[in-house]
């Protein structure tokens, strides 16, 4: 068989050109053979990564947005924790321009540990440039906003480093989208307003710029991150000793040659060879080492300065109040940083394992194909290892977030390593590569054969590890309609454990009825508020939570709030340490309704000034309130009563029966707790009189108890002997009739007759008119 000649074929004479605009047009008609087609529209599309990682970026923002405003609108911000910590930032912020008792100022942190400053909580300086931007847009949306664009972001300087790292643009948008699926980011994100959420934008960036070569500009990201969080200090550390890894390694193998060859014997070493410490000086000197090395001094210095800035000068710097004493770290024996985490090594330890399994496995543990990555995890590790509380470990608080920097920095390099695995994996022989022997097939290369058969099959393989980890994380995203049926097949304790997931885009009514209720209160007016109220109220420089205050640490008059801000949500335990933990009730504090929702996403919602009575305003639409039926399952067993039993007789069970050693003024039963609107009620009761001496028919057996919380008994219904059956389940049905909006209505059934035995099996409230 010829082989094809390897000389060029003559080309034709060229004709001349008659008429140049035809000979054109014709160039432009009929384009050479040679030149390749054009790309069709969708392949010009699809290979616009910067085009797609901008849809990426602003889908996400405009998601995360969303649902963390939507569950602002529901007066949830992702639970009580969550608008504990939004109110925090709100009233550091707004107080800050204002100058309020200094930098900073917040009441949750100032009535439960007496630290009346963020920045005794957490240094973060680099707040004071949100403060303008929140002076202008004074509302909980602004920093919702901040933070999902920040996060957003994160995914540019992500993309960039994944294309520095795999060579391949394609993969750095895949990486960059997979961080904006991964569950610990948008669960971290989608709710309430966290520090952690900037610092994947930060720690993505200094890397970045640390893999090319820009220390400066490095350094000055790191020292952002240092006054973001104090944890980052940790994080970047680690990133120095990660970049100074490989060439210490390096020169520890130099040396080690080199001293090897020394001590064999006959083995002369040429005067002109540097000697063993002026190779290690040579290591120590290289720019990348005294960099990493700075990188890691400069990390340690961070933290120190933090440490110094909180627990020394930083009070008198900035004008604060003094740093409790319980919260010093003492340097003596026994530390109690060192206490805590030897105490959280044995804590949970079986749940805390399970999570860092699912969060690597999450990522395909395709970062453990790069070993040398796992340098970056080792503090996040630590964190949860060491930790004590049950929120570090649970997908849907801020603390996941910590995770996106080292571990998809990790995940990077991984992808990057994942061919030289699968071409050691699919190794042959030399002979099958293409050796010595002699091909059957002299016109294709047998090595070029084995080669391209390596590539389509690493294409396979590599395409369906990534699509099953992207595949994987749209399955368990808080947004997918698959979330719940995933989470039931993953189970806790690691996954989920009463977070803030999974995501609700339900819009509740009534979050305006609120505002206007909010808005009467006035400027810098003393208001308590329970936690998920916070948020409302926390530009007022004067707000403070109920919830674990301490009233005297407040740094202005606040003996008790002219304004009370309740709903169903506050306690019994908060208002009484509302009320400086005495038992007495609002009308004798001076409180009284002035205004009251009765329609929201929370239910009712009272407003209560300590002030003479004028009345009360209604904002919203009136409520109704339904047919309710309460069992004993809803009710509080009182002083009164034995254990719960079951009686075939009872129209619902369990019942509850007063002891035999009862006495009059015990309570059988107390409850329901209910928010009930003004109007005319019948109340049924399903009771058992069983008489164990002599009563008459006259005889009181029961007082109801009409009693509203903070407001003491307003009305007794009295249940006599004659209305029962001795000895059988009765209905009773009594009216009642309210005034005024209720705040968490009880209905307590008092024994009043040592002769009688009564058993109690439900209370049913319904409007008279049903």
């Amino acid at each position: 068989m010829e082989s094809p000649s390897t000389e060029a074929a003559p080309s034709p004479p060229a004709e001349p050109a008659t008429e140049p605009a035809a000979a054109a047009a014709h160039t432009e008609e009929e384009p050479s053979p040679s030149e390749p087609a054009a790309p069709s529209l969708l392949r010009r599309i699809l290979g616009r990564p910067i085009l797609w990682l901008g849809i990426f970026v602003s889908v996400f923002a405009a998601v995360c947005t969303t649902i963390s405003y939507i569950s602002y609108l529901n007066i949830d911000v992702g639970g009580l924790g969550a608008a504990w910590d939004l109110a925090t930032f709100q009233q550091a912020l707004s107080t800050t321009w204002l100058h309020f008792h200094g930098p900073f100022y917040e009441a949750m942190d100032c009535g439960w540990t007496s630290r009346c400053s963020f920045l005794l909580v957490h240094p973060a300086l680099g707040l004071y440039v949100l403060v303008p931007i929140y002076h202008l847009f004074p509302s909980a949306v602004t920093l919702i906003v901040i933070q999902s664009v920040a996060v957003a972001l994160a995914a540019v300087p992500l993309f960039l480093l994944a294309c520095d790292v795999t060579h391949s643009r394609n993969l750095g948008l895949l990486i960059a989208g997979l961080f904006l699926l991964w569950l610990p980011v948008l669960a971290s994100a989608d709710h309430s307003f966290h520090l952690e959420n900037f610092l994947p934008i930060e720690l993505f960036t200094l890397f970045y710029l640390w893999n090319r070569g820009h220390y400066g500009w490095g350094l000055l990201v790191a020292a952002i991150s240092f006054v973001t969080l104090e944890i980052a200090p940790f994080l970047v550390f680690f990133f120095g000793l990660f970049f100074l890894v490989p060439s210490l390694w390096a020169g520890g193998v130099a040396l080690w040659t080199a001293a090897r060859n020394r001590l064999r014997p006959g083995n002369a070493t040429p005067s002109s060879e540097p000697g063993l410490w002026q190779r290690a000086a040579a290591t120590l000197r290289e720019r990348t080492v005294l960099a990493a090395i700075g990188l890691m001094a400069v990390s340690v210095a961070g933290y120190v300065l933090l440490r110094l800035l909180v627990l020394d000068f930083g009070t008198a710097l900035l004008g604060l109040p003094p740093l409790p004493a319980v919260y010093h770290l003492p340097l003596s024996t026994p530390n109690p940083f060192f206490a805590h985490g030897l105490g959280g090594l044995s804590f949970q330890t079986q749940d805390k394992i399970e999570y860092l399994i699912f969060i690597f496995a999450s990522l395909g543990f395709i970062q453990f194909v790069s070993p040398r990555t796992i340098i970056l995890a080792l503090p996040y590790l630590a964190f949860i290892l060491l930790g004590e509380s049950t929120g570090y470990y649970e997908f849907g608080t801020h603390y996941a977030a910590i995770a996106a920097g080292p571990l998809m920095i990790g995940f990077c390099y991984g992808v990057e390593r994942l061919p030289l695995l699968w071409r050691r994996l699919t190794a042959t022989s030399p002979n099958a590569a293409g050796g010595t022997e002699e091909s059957l097939a002299p016109k294709v290369s047998p090595a070029v054969t084995v080669r391209s058969s390596k590539r389509v099959g690493w294409r396979i393989v590599g395409t369906t590890l990534l699509v099953g980890v992207i595949g994987f994380n749209l399955l368990i995203s808080p947004l997918s309609p698959t979330f719940s049926d995933v989470r039931g097949v993953i189970g806790d304790p690691f996954f989920l454990k009463g977070a803030e997931l999974p995501v609700d885009l339900t819009i509740l009514p009534g979050f305006e009825n609120v505002e206007s209720l909010v808005s009467t209160i006035p400027a810098n007016g003393v208001v308590a508020a329970p936690t998920n109220l916070m948020p409302l109220v926390a530009n007022d420089p004067y707000a403070f939570p109920m919830q674990r205050y301490n009233a005297s640490a407040l740094p202005f008059n606040s003996s008790l709030p002219r304004y009370l801000l309740v709903d169903s949500f506050t306690t019994r335990a908060e208002l009484g340490r509302l009320i400086l933990g005495t038992n007495e009730t609002f009308p004798k504090l001076g409180y009284n309704l002035t205004g009251v929702v009765e329609t929201s996403p929370v239910g009712m919602v009272f407003l209560y000034e300590r002030a003479p009575s004028k009345g009360y305003v209604l904002y919203g639409p009136a409520a109704t309130f339904p047919y309710t039926l309460y069992t004993t399952t809803s009710m509080e067993a009182g002083n009164g009563a034995g254990p719960s039993i079951v009686d075939p007789t009872a129209p619902y069970n369990p019942v509850l029966v007063t002891r035999t050693n009862a006495t009059a003024g015990d309570a059988l039963w107390t409850g329901p707790a209910v928010d009930i609107p003004v109007g005319d009620y019948r109340v049924t009761m399903e009771l058992k009189a069983t008489p164990t001496g002599t009563v008459k028919s006259t005889t009181a057996i029961l007082h109801i108890n009409v009693n509203p919380r903070g407001y003491g008994v307003i009305q007794t219904i009295v249940i006599r002997y004659s209305q029962l059956d001795p000895g059988a389940w009765a209905s009773v049905t009594v009216p009642l009739n309210l005034t005024e909006p209720i705040f968490d209505l009880d209905l307590d059934g008092i024994y009043s007759a040592p002769a009688v035995q009564l058993s109690f099996s439900s209370l049913a409230i319904y409007p008279a008119s049903d």
